[in-house]
C-alpha cells in the first residue's frame, strides 16, 4: 500500500481533478481510484500470483477492491475525503461478513490544505483493525509552499 500511495502522489494526482484550483474533482473519483488500486496490484504486485476482484458482492453491499494472495483475502474499501472521514463501519460489516479481521480503508484525500487534519493509521473494534492509508491528491505546489532555509 506505502508504493501504491506513493504512486498516486508523484504521478496520477490530476487525475482526480477538473480543476484543483477551483476544488472541482472529476465524476465517481472513487471509481477513478479503485480503478487504478485495480491495475497497480495487477501489473505491478501480483505478477500472476493472485487476483484482484473489483465490486466483490458481500451480504447487501460490494467490497470496493478485493485482492486474494495466498488463499487470503484483503478487503479494500475506498473513500474520496471532502470532510468528514466516512467508511470504517461500512468496512467492519464487510470484515464480518467475509470471515477477516482486517481490512482496508484507502482515503483519497482531496481536503483543501486549511481543512486538513490527522487521520488515524489503525481504527480498532471487536471486529478487527482497519488499517487506513491516506493519499493526498490536494497537496501545495511546490511553487507555492514556503520553504525555510533553502529547498525543501
Amino acid at each position: 500500500m506505502t508504493e501504491f500511495k506513493r504512486a498516486l502522489e508523484s504521478r496520477a494526482v490530476g487525475n482526480f481533478w477538473l480543476s484543483r484550483k477551483a476544488g472541482r474533482l472529476r465524476q465517481r473519483p472513487e471509481d477513478i481510484a479503485q480503478g487504478l488500486l485495480a491495475l497497480f496490484f495487477k501489473g505491478v504486485l501480483l505478477h500472476g500470483g493472485g487476483f484482484v476482484l473489483r465490486e466483490l458482492e458481500s451480504g447487501i453491499g460490494y467490497v470496493d477492491v478485493s485482492i486474494a494472495l495466498s488463499r487470503v483475502l484483503h478487503l479494500i474499501e475506498m473513500k474520496v475525503l471532502r470532510g468528514r472521514l466516512e467508511g470504517v463501519a461500512q468496512l467492519f460489516v464487510y470484515m464480518k461478513q467475509e470471515g477477516r479481521r482486517e481490512g482496508w480503508l484507502v482515503v483519497i484525500d482531496a481536503r483543501p490544505r486549511n481543512r486538513k487534519g490527522q487521520l488515524p493509521h489503525e481504527i480498532k473494534a471487536s471486529a478487527g483493525v482497519v488499517r487506513v492509508v491516506v493519499i493526498d491528491i490536494n497537496p501545495i505546489a511546490p511553487s507555492r509552499a514556503r520553504h525555510k532555509g533553502g529547498p525543501p
